[in-house]
């Protein structure tokens, strides 16, 4: 099980042996994911947790839920923390508006498409380009004023 430790910024990582993850609200209805290394199975259960409790605030705020997924550091995931992720956004698919995902890994790249593939419908949004990443983000979540930055997991920048 990853050990989870929250940062300065209120976001939370997890750890594992071969892999990290961030998730940071970037404003209620839109949550940053940021993923390196290798994610195994047992990654999904605390992330889960935690897009459940992001999901409850944007439906507060009559909002639907934005998932920004930065994957550049990400080298690949374990099939079953894809299958439970597709289970969950199909298990609420009405609440999550976009997928919006930065890859550079070809087996997260397959990844995706495969998570597009069951999900259905245009919802996963990817790129490899992280200029094209960001003006996708100033589409479906003009608000957020986020810009990636150029080194490290976990590290947000914002403009305002």
């Amino acid at each position: 099980m990853p050990t989870r430790h929250t940062q300065n910024d209120g976001s939370t990582r997890f750890e594992g042996d071969k892999g990290k993850a961030t998730l940071q609200r970037l404003r209620p209805g839109t949550v940053l994911l940021t993923y390196a290394g290798h994610l195994k199975a047992d990654f999904f259960e605390p992330l889960r947790q935690e897009m459940d409790h992001e999901l409850q605030l944007a439906q507060m705020q009559k909002k639907p839920l934005v998932l920004i997924a930065d994957c550049w550091d990400l080298q690949g995931v374990d099939t079953t923390f894809r299958e439970l992720w597709v289970d969950w956004i199909k298990g609420h698919r009405e609440q999550v508006s976009h997928v919006v995902g930065l890859l550079r890994s070809k087996l997260v790249v397959m990844a995706a498409n495969i998570m597009s593939l069951f999900i259905g419908g245009s919802l996963i949004k990817t790129y490899s380009d992280p200029r094209e990443f960001e003006m996708a983000i100033a589409r479906y979540a003009p608000d957020v004023g986020w810009r990636r930055p150029s080194a490290g997991l976990g590290q947000v920048a914002a403009r305002g």
